[in-house]
């Protein structure tokens, strides 16, 4: 006696299993996903933000992006004026991405700098300056991290490559680039405390990867 066909059953089952395994490959073409990477682009993207720390609150000081490292800290120039420096980095968010992760690298560092920390901030809206003098008013630039978001502290960096990881951030609408800026938690304290931050300069110059954000993003 032969053996008996598919039951009513058994067809059910594969009919339920077949149109699951299209409805999963029509889901996966319209919806993409995986790993986006941004990268600093021009030597405009990134750099420092440098103000005499007797004019703070009104900051005066220079915006430089044209240099291979962007000082983190606080240190004394050759005419002994006192200098507070923060790093900024742009890159375009066309997508809004979440979450982020921020590639960085530390080139040196002196003197007890503390902890350090990491603001979200939209573009900067004035248009960046290289170094010159006499110092003119930058407060567009330095007030932004204070109204920024703060992502990250980082109890230290070491002289190396680093990442920030930054789980959840709402970037609104109006925000067609995203920029994050570092400093020291502690910028009023000793002077001559400070990292030295890659810019595309440096990565440039010496042929090496430049910093960037890597984005889990999913398409439409």
């Amino acid at each position: 006696m032969g053996n008996p066909g598919p039951s009513k059953e058994d067809d059910l089952l594969r009919t339920a299993g077949t149109l699951l395994v299209c409805m999963m490959a029509v889901f996966s073409m319209r919806c993409p996903q995986g790993e986006r990477t941004h990268e600093i682009r021009t030597s405009d993207d990134d750099g420092c933000v440098i103000v005499l720390a007797d004019s703070l609150p009104r900051a005066v000081g220079w915006v430089c992006s044209d240099a291979e490292e962007a000082k983190v800290g606080t240190y004394v120039d050759s005419t002994g004026d006192t200098l507070i420096s923060r790093a900024f980095y742009q890159f375009d968010i066309g997508l809004r991405e979440d979450p982020l992760r921020l590639h960085l690298q530390c080139l040196g560092a002196t003197g007890d700098r503390g902890p350090s920390r990491v603001y979200a901030v939209p573009d900067f809206e004035a248009q960046l300056r290289l170094s010159v003098n006499p110092a003119y008013d930058v407060s567009d630039h330095w007030n932004a991290a204070d109204s920024g978001v703060l992502v990250a502290t980082l109890s230290s960096i070491a002289d190396t490559s680093f990442t920030v990881d930054i789980s959840s951030l709402e970037v609104p609408e109006s925000w067609s680039r995203l920029s994050f800026v570092l400093a020291l938690a502690d910028e009023g304290g000793p002077c001559n405390r400070w990292y030295d931050m890659m810019t595309w300069d440096y990565a440039t110059n010496h042929n090496t990867t430049k910093p960037y954000v890597v984005c889990w993003w999913h398409g439409i």
